[in-house]
């Protein structure tokens, strides 16, 4: 895909890009907080939040790859 086209979805290079480093981030946050936390409970849940969240940035990669 050249810059400027649009994916499948209708979005640009630039928008998925973004969307991907912004996924990226969220996991990094999410993993970071449940090390910091005393609760197991809680880090599961945090664990797990980032875990789907990882699920979709490997869905939109795969996605990607097959658009082009």
């Amino acid at each position: 895909m050249i810059d400027g086209e649009l994916t499948e979805g209708g979005r640009s290079r630039q928008y998925e890009d973004g969307r991907r480093r912004g996924l990226k981030e969220a996991i990094t946050f999410l993993h970071a907080r449940a090390i910091e936390m005393n609760d197991p409970r809680a880090t599961d849940i945090l664990n797990s939040a980032a875990d789907a969240l990882g699920g979709r940035l490997a869905s939109s990669r795969r996605d990607d790859v097959s658009s082009d």
